[in-house]
């Protein structure tokens, strides 16, 4: 993600239909229903949140994922606040992980560049540019050998012919 604290945030009603996939691991297929109307009831805010340690620094200010127990354990946080009765109604979501953070921020703000956007450009960048020009000289000179074993012969093709070694 970005370095600022606050990037991104939009208002959106979600759709029934559209995140039951991830619903499922968090929800009891029995409370599935009841989920699903309780998040699909309203517009709902969404907010990306960014820095070092923010996933884990909002999962402290959440609180524990039942109300109850946040109550008890957490009294100062959002979920011990504002929660419902049940773990169903708790209030706040948070993305477990940077990994489902990147694909909900992708699901839900489409148009916001992320970090793993800059990353992937820069590797097909340097594929590009330094590997796939050697590999396809290998490539092309291994069709003309025809060596009885082409793995190994392109390995030490590679080795021999690695411009890094030339640069050194």
């Amino acid at each position: 993600m970005m370095e600022a604290e606050a990037s991104g945030s939009s208002k959106k009603n979600i759709l029934p239909d559209i995140r039951v996939d991830n619903l499922e691991k968090t929800v009891e297929n029995s409370n599935m229903e009841e989920y699903v109307d309780f998040m699909t009831g309203g517009p709902v805010e969404l907010f990306i949140l960014a820095g070092r340690g923010a996933i884990f620094k909002w999962q402290e200010l959440m609180g524990p994922e039942d109300p109850k127990m946040a109550r008890i354990l957490k009294p100062d946080s959002i979920r011990a606040k504002f929660g419902g009765e049940n773990i169903l109604r708790n209030a706040v979501y948070g993305s477990e992980d940077a990994n489902k953070a990147e694909e909900e921020i992708r699901f839900f703000f489409p148009e916001v560049k992320s970090e793993a956007d800059d990353k992937m450009k820069a590797s097909g960048e340097y594929l590009s540019k330094t590997v796939n020009p050697i590999l396809l000289k290998g490539l092309i000179q291994l069709c003309r050998q025809k060596p009885d074993n082409p793995l190994v012969w392109l390995a030490d093709w590679l080795l021999a012919n690695n411009p890094i070694n030339e640069q050194s």
